[in-house]
């Protein structure tokens, strides 16, 4: 069974297929406006990308997810991210009968609004250089590693007494506190700050953080989407799906996450064009090194 962010038909209320239909026709709008001749060989490259992405599955078990890429998407093309992924979004419903029609609407919002935002965020987290700064970059990673850590206990904790008990619903579900115990918090927080300092040693370029987070943010952001659209628009049948839907992709959430922070690093050196930057942002020895001419 294959557990994606892009929804079948018959799963929503026809609310919600129309209120995504208008929202896709709003993004639409925004990304056509005034498209470069430039422009258009990148919209193609990232729409083959995106498309491409959607037939890597990872089996987990018996269910499997596939990559999602919209957070690369987003960074690279900014306002035209809407564009790429629809257009993946129909290939997709058309060649292999992933996602529905009716529903097309929605699942080109729950990827492309997360996407746009991370390519409006990419040019100021870059100008701004924060994240070159070694505790800022400890303190990026580990929260990142943190909100993995914590999203992945509560799931499993959440899927786990659904199955038992079949609960209440997500929002009164005692799973949402399993995290306040004392030894798991404390265990998270370590296990978050081994990874934060597992980044530092590797030394990566500074764009690589930048990368990193976006890629987790997007990720999680359209995972969260879809689960809620399913939890607040589905039939009552498909509601428990949520959860199961969100434990499936946290595997997906930290590839895509190092996956996008190395592409981005490669970019800002070989194509930091493509970027929308003039050039790298310099390590700290590079700095010290060019202060010091």
């Amino acid at each position: 069974m294959l557990f994606a962010v892009h929804l079948s038909d018959g799963i929503l209320t026809s609310v919600w297929e129309i209120g995504g239909w208008i929202g896709t026709a709003l993004l639409l709008a925004v990304a056509c406006r005034k498209v470069t001749e430039s422009e258009i060989p990148r919209i193609g490259v990232m729409t083959a990308a995106f498309f491409v992405a959607s037939q890597v599955h990872l089996p987990l078990g018996g269910v499997s997810a596939h990559l999602l890429l919209n957070g690369l998407v987003g960074v690279i093309l900014v306002l035209r991210a809407p564009l790429a992924i629809a257009v993946g979004l129909v290939l997709q419903a058309l060649l292999f009968g992933h996602g529905g029609f009716y529903v097309l609407g929605v699942n080109v919002c729950v990827s492309a609004v997360p996407a746009l935002i991370a390519g409006i965020a990419f040019a100021p987290l870059h100008r701004l250089g924060l994240l070159q700064r070694k505790p800022v970059r400890f303190a990026a990673t580990t929260a990142i590693a943190l909100v993995w850590l914590a999203t992945a206990v509560v799931a499993l904790q959440w899927v786990r007494s659904r199955m038992q008990t079949n609960s209440s619903p997500f929002p009164d579900d005692p799973a949402l506190w399993w995290v306040a115990d004392p030894w798991v918090a404390v265990s998270l927080i370590v296990a978050a700050a081994v990874v934060g300092r597992a980044e530092r040693w590797l030394e990566a370029d500074p764009e690589f953080p930048i990368g990193l987070l976006l890629g987790a943010a997007t990720a999680y952001a359209t995972v969260g989407l879809n689960c809620f659209v399913l939890w607040a628009g589905g039939k009552q049948e498909v509601r428990g799906l949520a959860g199961l839907v969100l434990l499936a992709h946290l595997p997906i959430v930290a590839l895509e996450a190092i996956g996008v922070g190395f592409v981005v690093a490669f970019l800002a050196k070989a194509k930091p064009e493509w970027l929308g930057t003039a050039k790298p942002l310099l390590t700290t020895s590079e700095t010290t090194s060019a202060s010091t001419d």
